[in-house]
């Protein structure tokens, strides 16, 4: 597969874009009924689409996604024995009913041949967050306060982390997280050195927007974006330069904390030593040990482990609703669907993982590969942002991740050889 640089964008590559700016724009403050609505009309256009060209059923029902969907079974258990059924419900319909839409409509309407030009908007549309981000961080105003009663932790953050269009602050660091391989992308396979001069601003704006966000686990997951990155791509010494900047940062916060600029001291050499920060952690996923010998198979239910964690920890030092869960989403994920869920939701990863590799190591043709390294270096940091925060309950975090792994299978399939997309 060769990258096509004269075709513009396919009405593929729209719809794909209509989810990106979905999640990047609207999708975190908007109210439940929108969110209805868009999932009814890409449920709709992914089964049209299905219909009019049943040769891409294959890519739905190859065997190469009887783990994911053998996943899907397993991650109903949710749905079983929960003690608030309304609770569950909403969990489900808000964050495990999507998936299927989200990872099948990413698999088969992200266009592999015209991916240079799908980057660059998307490129472009992150950027656009980036600003709002900027204007919003030092004037201390954002529109979207203003015309949402949703946008429930603007006042909490504003003026100290960076929040522009997401829901949290943490979020928007996953976003720029998941964006910011595009930049490596555009930089490798551009031939015109002004578009390579703007990858390289790009890359260094949402770098900044991450840093903003002061989040740790972000920065976690950057750190092995660039590790997986810099691994597949052959680049190993570049992992110096990357360990120097991180101590950089460091430095550079625990100086900037003492003056008490933004939220710097979260990156600070004595925050990062404190030893609380790590009990407070180990206390709330130590609910766990409890909550699996009473439901060892199907688990709590889906948002259940706040509903019942004051009675797993009875004596815990928690008195903020915020801090009444695991803050690790693969404990949560443990704790409400059981081992069941728990087991579905790694061996998927498990086979998807494999077979991402063997194509990394079998494909030669250099700008497929080094989209297809972009992608998954993506899919890992959002994974290892996910020990600081339940990713998966938070609206765009939840759909990067399965858009995300929607197209990481549709660049891994056997099946892209025997079959055409465009029918």
């Amino acid at each position: 597969m060769k990258i096509n640089q004269n075709i513009i964008l396919t009405y593929k590559d729209l719809i794909f874009l209509f989810l990106f700016c979905w999640f990047s724009f609207f999708a975190p403050w908007v109210e439940w009924s929108w969110h209805q609505r868009f999932l009814g009309i890409f449920l709709i256009l992914l089964v049209f689409i299905l219909i009019i060209r049943k040769n891409l059923l294959i890519f739905v029902f190859c065997r190469e996604e009887v783990p994911f969907w053998f996943f899907y079974l397993f991650y109903l258990a949710g749905l079983v024995n929960p003690i608030d059924s309304q609770i569950a419900n909403y969990y489900f319909w808000s964050f495990v009913f999507p998936i299927p839409i989200l990872y099948f409509s990413a698999k088969i309407f992200f266009e592999k041949e015209n991916c240079l030009n799908l980057i660059r908007v998307i490129c472009i549309i992150a950027f656009f967050v980036l600003i709002f981000g900027v204007i919003e961080f030092i004037t201390k105003q954002s529109l979207i306060s203003n015309i949402s009663p949703l946008h429930l932790y603007y006042d909490a953050f504003v003026g100290r982390r960076m929040i522009s269009t997401q829901a949290h602050p943490t979020c928007l660091g996953t976003y720029f997280l998941a964006c910011f391989p595009f930049g490596l992308f555009l930089y490798l396979v551009e031939k015109n050195k002004i578009l390579k001069l703007s990858a390289i601003i790009y890359m260094i704006g949402i770098f900044i927007g991450l840093i903003f966000s002061f989040s740790r686990g972000v920065l976690i997951g950057l750190f092995f974006v660039l590790l997986f990155f810099t691994n597949f791509m052959k680049k190993k010494r570049l992992l110096t330069y990357l360990l120097i900047l991180l101590v950089v940062i460091i430095i550079f916060s625990s100086f900037l904390a003492k003056i008490a600029i933004a939220d710097f001291w979260r990156y600070s050499l004595s925050n990062l030593l404190t030893e609380w920060i790590y009990v407070k952690k180990f206390i709330r996923v130590s609910a766990v040990f409890n909550i699996l010998k009473d439901h060892p198979i199907f688990g709590l239910g889906f948002g259940h482990y706040r509903v019942m964690f004051n009675y797993y920890l009875p004596n815990h030092p928690f008195n903020m609703y915020d801090d009444k869960v695991a803050d690790l989403m693969y404990v949560t994920l443990l704790a409400e669907t059981g081992l069941i869920g728990f087991t579905g939701f790694f061996l998927y990863l498990f086979f998807l993982f494999r077979r991402v590799i063997k194509k990394i190591y079998s494909v030669f043709e250099s700008n497929q590969k080094i989209l297809l390294i972009c992608f998954f270096s993506s899919f890992v940091g959002i994974m290892f942002s996910f020990l600081t925060y339940d990713g998966l309950y938070w609206i765009t975090p939840n759909y990067l991740f399965w858009s995300y792994a929607g197209v990481l299978s549709s660049l891994s399939t056997r099946a892209e050889g025997k079959i055409n997309k465009d029918g």
